[in-house]
């Protein structure tokens, strides 16, 4: 049993060594607590488990040297133990901080992990050596004694008494630690800094360039006595605008292509909206991901937006309502565009989407805005060209929106399968409808023509109306008809007939036929003779 109780309690040792081994980690270093003034020791930040690193060591007090800067990667990707040193010296009494800030990456997982941490070490002047009281050697010892009393009396302040950037507000992280950010537009910056001490030196005061990305400037202020106190100002220059900079961008009529960069959750507020509106510039909110890549861009034209209210740029690739619209598209094949905000959106508003992960460049993709109170699919935006790998077009109010190449229905008969039923039935209403209108004119078209006929025949009998009716009613042919009643002479030859043939009325509505044939070719008056 108690090998068998070992053996598990090995196991879980390993597994958790396996664990702590694939973990990045960094950690500082010091040779000593505690040095005299002038004394050097070491500081060392080492790296375990990390295949990439980027890791930086200062110091700040009484103290020359003492910096680390390293960022590499292991040449096999793999992960590697380093150990990286720095040799300080103390300058003066006091207390010396040191400091460490990065990152280190583990080749098991990719993911960077912050590294931090401090040492102080503790400066004091040198103890005097005990006299020798040696009583030959009295004058020897006077005079040592003489020396090394000997004391030291430039000043050794070396605080900083006032320090700042001109135009920005630094924030204070320490006595030793300042920071700042920038936007994107600004190239350089101008540091302010006095010593409390007049005797003191300043060093790193002035103009700097500053690049894209963090810039560590350090001001140094040395005492009379040589010590020194070195402060460090982290500036942070924007890789681009972000809505914080949106009044000044707004003001500088010198850029043309505003960009802001937004979170995946930004809320541009209405006042926001109310000061694009009143500018009359068009800004692009766009929004990347981790690579840098463009996902989305919300394009607002301040010529012609109305409302302003809250705006949420929140968009996924997805949607609540991915049944219906298949259902409504037919099952169509596209892309899920989700909105955060389906309504109040401001006018004029512009999507441009990235969707090459999908479509490639040319082809002609449709838009469709689902409508969730309606259940419908409306046509958004037509054969829109994919370019670069980007669709652009005009928002509505649209609980969601549907990409595809398809071609759907459109709204007014995309509609539910019991809809389809009721459309049925209303055409069928529609056609028997249509059929009974043209009936009602065809029997107006013959009504009046008989009236027209009856106006003609006024003094036949009532025995040749109703044989002229029967004829009417048999006949198939309305050219015909029209033959028969065009003139007064058919009339007269229909009564012709009649009185000859008035006991079989059928047999004379067949030689009436013939009759009217003949009459078709021949003149009117051979028909009297």
């Amino acid at each position: 049993m108690k090998k068998v109780k070992y053996l598990i309690i090995s196991l879980i040792s390993i597994f958790a060594f396996n664990i702590n081994v694939f973990a990045a980690s960094g950690s500082l270093g010091v040779s000593s607590s505690s040095v005299y003034v002038g004394d050097s020791f070491t500081v060392t930040a080492n790296v375990s488990s990390a295949a990439a690193w980027n890791i930086h060591v200062s110091a700040s007090g009484p103290v020359s040297g003492c910096s680390i800067n390293q960022a590499d990667a292991t040449a096999d990707a793999m992960d590697t133990n380093k150990t990286f040193s720095a040799t300080c010296t103390a300058t003066g009494t006091g207390t010396i901080t040191i400091r460490l800030s990065g990152d280190v990456t583990s080749a098991s997982d990719g993911n960077a992990v912050n590294v931090s941490g401090s040492r102080s070490v503790t400066v004091s002047n040198r103890p005097t050596p005990p006299s020798n009281n040696n009583n030959n050697n009295n004058n020897h010892s006077n005079n040592n004694s003489n020396n090394n009393q000997t004391t030291d009396n430039r000043s050794k302040n070396n605080n900083i008494k006032e320090l700042s950037i001109e135009g920005y507000d630094l924030t204070k992280v320490d006595n030793n630690n300042y920071t700042l950010s920038v936007p994107n537009d600004v190239t350089s910056i101008n540091i302010k800094a006095t010593a409390e001490d007049s005797k003191s030196k300043v060093t790193g005061a002035g103009n700097h360039d500053i690049n894209v990305g963090e810039n560590n400037i350090e001001v140094v202020v040395t005492a009379e006595n040589g010590s020194q106190n070195k402060i460090n100002i982290k500036v942070t220059r924007k890789d681009g605008y972000y809505l914080e900079d949106l009044d000044k961008v707004l003001k500088n009529n010198k850029i043309d292509d505003i960009n802001i960069t937004i979170k995946s959750d930004t809320k541009i507020t209405a006042q926001d909206l109310d000061k694009i509106k009143s500018s009359g510039k068009t800004i692009k909110f766009n929004y990347y991901n981790d690579d840098k890549s463009l996902v989305y861009s919300w394009i607002v034209d301040g010529t012609k937006l109305k409302n302003t209210n809250d705006l949420l740029t929140t968009i996924s690739n997805d949607s609540d309502n991915k049944k219906d619209i298949l259902r409504l598209s037919n099952y169509a094949d596209g892309l899920f565009v989700g909105l955060k905000q389906t309504n109040n959106l401001p006018t004029g508003t512009k999507l441009k989407l990235f969707v090459g992960d999908k479509y490639k460049d040319n082809d002609l993709v449709n838009v469709y805005g689902y409508v969730k109170n309606n259940d419908k699919l409306e046509l958004v935006k037509t054969k829109v060209k994919v370019e670069n790998g980007y669709i652009e077009f005009e928002v509505t109010d649209a609980s969601d929106y549907f990409v595809t190449m398809s071609i759907i229905p459109s709204s007014d008969k995309v509609v539910t399968t019991t809809d389809k039923s009721s459309s049925t039935i209303l055409f069928v209403i529609i056609g028997v409808l249509s059929l009974l209108v043209i009936g009602l004119v065809i029997a107006f078209i013959v009504k009046n023509k008989k009236n027209k006929k009856d106006d003609n025949n006024n003094n036949n009998s009532s025995s040749n109306r109703t044989l002229n009716n029967d004829y009417e009613t048999l006949t198939t042919d309305t050219n015909k008809v029209d033959t028969i009643s065009s003139s007064q002479s058919a009339n007269k030859t229909y009564n012709d007939y009649n009185n000859q043939r008035s006991n079989d009325n059928s047999n004379e509505i067949e030689n009436l036929n013939n009759s009217n044939i003949d009459s078709s070719s021949t003149d009117d008056n051979n028909i009297y003779q």
